[in-house]
Order: C-alpha cells, then structure tokens, then sequence
C-alpha cells in the first residue's frame, strides 16, 4: 500500500464512502441477486452468500449480505431491528482515500473513531488451499455512527490477505441482538467460504 498523509479529513472521508457504498446497496433493488455463489471478477474472489441471506452488489463492486426485505432498510444506512449487515471491502476500493499503508494500520485507523471495547485476535489459517484467507485478524468492538445514533451496534471484522491482496469482512447488528451468537456463526462461516480466483502470480 502507499503511503498518504494521515489527517482526520481523510479518515473521515473514507468512513463516509464505507457508509455510502452500504446505503447505495441497501436502497436500489436493481442490484439485488438471489444467487447463492457470487464471484466478484473485479476484486478476483467467490464466495457463498449465506442460506436465507440476500446480496446487493452496488457500482462500486464491494458487496453488501443483508438478512432482512430491502422494503424494511432505514435512511443513511441504518440497520432495522432484528437485522444485520455484512459487507466485504477489499483495500483496493479504498485506497485512493485510506490513510492506511499496510494491513495493520488500516485496523488500527478502522478502529478509532466512532469504537469502543475494542477487542483484537488472531485468527489461525484454517486450510493449506492458496486461495484461502490468510494473516487473519479478527476485531470486535461497540460501534457508534454518530453521536445522533440512538443505540450502539456490535461490530465484527475479519482483515485477511487472499493472494497479496487486503480484504475486510464487517458485520453490523444492533448490540444486545438476541440473535448475536447465530450472526457470528453465520459471519465465520461465510468467511470460511472467500476464496481467491486471481492467478497465482498475485502471491
């Protein structure tokens, strides 16, 4: 990754585009697929969109999984209650904004403002498969959009590399979902399902 100056307009900046892919995803049916195996050819990976999940992929190219009807999304990319939202953005959709130079500082900036209780664990390649995830970092923290929110969200990452390339799974829901245990399963195990579909000379 380049380096480019750290300032709190381009963290900002950045954020906002994260939030902006999610409501262009959320709002506009037109991109809504119903296939369960989605293969993106512009960031070169596939993956399986969890059973009784849907997928929005906006012009942008970072996919958003969501468990709930489009009818039911809230303005400025809200979640409604009972929902939650996955979204799968490779640092190349972001670069041109993130201060971020290398994986770890793009978690570290990812993680403070707007986060609390942040939690932070690696997680152990689970295949020998070239395609998979590796260098797999998991964190976890309450999430506050804006100080107007009403209520906090549970937020769950992945930050992975597949074939050289740096990726973030983010979920949200909101925090105290009774369905929390069955939204971390659904997101390891859509994880489990990324695999790489760019040429081997990306390692």
């Amino acid at each position: 990754m380049a380096m480019q100056p750290l300032t709190r307009l381009s963290i900002l900046s950045y954020r906002w585009l994260l939030v902006l892919s999610v409501t262009a995803a959320a709002s506009h049916s037109a991109y809504c697929v119903d296939a369960r195996r989605f293969t993106s050819d512009m960031f070169g990976y596939r993956l399986t969109v969890p059973l009784g999940w849907h997928l929005a992929v906006p012009p942008s190219g970072v996919p958003v999984i969501f468990n709930y009807d489009q009818s039911h999304a809230l303005p400025q990319g809200l979640i409604p209650s009972g929902g939650a939202d996955i979204y799968l953005i490779p640092y190349d959709a972001v670069s041109q904004v993130s201060p971020a130079r290398d994986l770890q500082e793009w978690i570290r900036v990812n993680s403070e403002e707007w986060h609390t209780n942040v939690r932070t664990a690696r997680i152990a390649a689970w295949s020998k498969d070239a395609r998979a995830p590796r260098e797999i970092v998991r964190v976890e923290a309450d999430y506050e959009r804006s100080p107007e929110d009403e209520s906090l969200q549970t937020e769950i990452n992945y930050y992975f590399v597949l074939r050289g390339s740096e990726f973030r799974l983010r979920m949200l829901f909101g925090k105290g979902d009774p369905r929390s245990s069955y939204f971390r399963i659904v997101i390891a195990t859509l994880l489990r399902s990324i695999q790489s579909t760019a040429p081997l000379s990306r390692q």
